[in-house]
């Protein structure tokens, strides 16, 4: 899946993590942001990212369900009790 690189920049690295996720407090919490990022490779050149969906299924039903109104939380919810 490729997605521009401004969707990636500004709505998922700084709408939904605030400056403060990224400073650990020296009590072993992740760097949220930072870990977030990591799913998103830069294409050279072309000013997009790319990421690979590793379960399809799970991911489309995601798409539904927040689409559906479902929250992030119950979406998460949903999804793990139906996971096998």
């Amino acid at each position: 899946m490729t997605i521009a690189s401004k969707i990636v920049n500004d709505l998922i690295g700084d709408l939904y993590f605030h400056l403060d996720d990224d400073v650990v407090d020296g009590d072993d919490r992740p760097i949220l942001k930072a870990n977030a990022m990591r799913l998103f490779q830069l294409d050279e050149g072309s000013a997009m990212y790319s990421m690979t969906i590793k379960n399809p299924l799970c991911f489309w039903l995601a798409i539904n369900h927040t689409s559906s109104s479902f929250s992030f939380w119950q979406t998460a919810i949903v999804i793990e009790q139906h996971r096998v």
